[in-house]
């Protein structure tokens, strides 16, 4: 899948400026550039790389297997220079959620279309075959046009990309201190959580399409 889109971003100066971004899949030969933001969205979210050269080379396969894999879309942002700005990474068919800690509070956009709590865990818990749910794995843009609006054109225009395409929902997870995630997830309602993998807080958004 390749699209384009335009927005109007506000830069630091708060001047009026117009970028269009493109979303373009990721080829093999690629794969290292897709470590490299891989690694850098990991360090967004969770505070560190990878633990080990070991570690890096498990993920460097995993990203292999995925690009090959049609459950899967990773994708370049690229401006209209051609430049990488950022990688987003999509689950088409993500497991069912099975957290070993209920999800309690919860935190919610002013525009959100609030999904109850009932709802958001009979939604995660469906087998994946069934859910009608794409999962953003990551997305991560660069350093110096992070908090211009990108991220959040980039999942609007999935958001409507997805929805053509029959799904209903789209989900994501991160951090609890990654407020800029959580910032460009407009629409999204996040619900506290530790998933049973790493017993650590998180975040766990849902958004209808």
């Amino acid at each position: 899948m390749e699209f384009a889109l335009s927005q109007e971003v506000h830069t630091i100066e708060k001047e009026l400026v117009t970028n269009k971004y493109f979303l373009v899949s990721a080829r093999v030969n690629e794969i290292q550039d897709v470590l490299l933001w891989d690694e850098q969205a990991k360090i967004v979210s969770t505070g560190s790389g990878y633990s080990s050269p070991e570690d890096r080379e498990r993920r460097l396969e995993n990203l292999k297997k995925m690009i090959d894999d049609l459950n899967y879309q990773i994708q370049f942002i690229k401006d209209i220079a051609g430049r990488n700005i950022g990688c987003v990474m999509i689950n088409l068919k993500p497991p069912a959620e099975t957290p070993s800690e209920p999800i309690t509070s919860t935190i919610l956009h002013d525009n959100s279309d609030t999904i109850n709590l009932e709802e958001f865990n009979k939604i995660l818990s469906k087998d994946k075959a069934n859910s009608g749910r794409a999962h953003i794995d990551s997305i991560t843009i660069a350093s110096d046009l992070r908090g211009q609006g990108v991220g959040t054109s980039i999942i609007d225009q999935l958001s409507l990309d997805l929805k053509s395409k029959g799904y209903q929902y789209l989900s994501l997870d991160t951090g609890v201190n990654n407020y800029a995630m959580v910032k460009a997830s407009k629409g999204f309602s996040f619900y506290h959580n530790s998933p049973y993998e790493t017993n650590k807080p998180r975040l766990l958004g849902l958004k209808k399409l």
